[in-house]
């Protein structure tokens, strides 16, 4: 075995007192001309990490999220339901008067002309219809009336 060369001790130390003072984090030696230290240091270190993120404080009462309540959802009625909930609607076939009450001896509240349109009430019996017109209620013999 051959003894060390003072030289290539002289190299070897000055490399790992580089190395250790890179690891140690001193980069002073950065700048001395000659010297390659950042990859020997980027080696020791790794790759650099991202610091960590600062902790966020917990969230008050006043910052809680509130609960939000599920909203029923609307439905779009069924055609029944439409039509059930529509008023129903006819027109007078002929002249006609529209009286207080079920009977031909009951007053006559208004004269309508053939074709006047009028809402049907659920008031009615085999012959008579109950019926709002002009903002009035009263009862049309159902032979005048025409579904609409």
């Amino acid at each position: 075995m051959q003894p060390a060369r003072p030289h290539a001790l002289k190299q070897w130390t000055t490399i790992v007192t580089i190395v250790l003072l890179c690891a140690a984090g001193v980069t002073w030696l950065q700048t001395m001309p000659g010297m390659a230290l950042n990859p020997v240091r980027n080696w020791l270190q790794g790759p650099a990490s991202e610091p960590a993120p600062a902790p966020q404080p917990a969230p008050t009462m006043a910052q809680q999220p509130t609960k939000v309540e599920p909203q029923p959802v609307q439905t779009q009625p069924t055609p029944a339901a439409a039509a059930a909930a529509a008023p129903k609607k006819a027109v007078t076939v002929s002249y006609v008067n529209v009286r207080s009450g079920k009977s031909t001896s009951t007053a006559i509240i208004a004269n309508l002309e053939a074709g006047t349109e009028v809402e049907l009430r659920d008031d009615a019996n085999s012959t008579w219809q109950g019926v709002t017109v002009q903002g009035k209620n009263g009862y049309i013999y159902k032979e005048y009336l025409q579904l609409h």
